[in-house]
């Protein structure tokens, strides 16, 4: 699993809502940091129709998540 100095702001703040909301639905072939979170395990992808999937946390998403969060308090 990748440190948590390994991901950008952004990266970041995407996973903690990820983690707030249980899920996100977004457009797979339009965005890198998705393509990016999914190839490293943070994520899982489930695709609804040809533009938008729904985002969750693998138990490696969500370990990171709670440390982001520990990190932030």
């Amino acid at each position: 699993m990748p440190f948590m100095d390994d991901f950008s702001a952004e990266e970041r703040r995407f996973l903690l809502q990820i983690g707030d909301t249980g899920m996100v639905t977004f457009n797979p072939l339009e965005d890198e940091l998705i393509k990016f979170l999914i190839e490293s395990g943070l994520v899982t992808a489930e695709r609804v129709d040809d533009e938008t999937a729904v985002l969750r946390l693998t138990v490696e998403g969500h370990t990171l998540v709670t440390r982001l969060r520990e990190n932030m308090g």
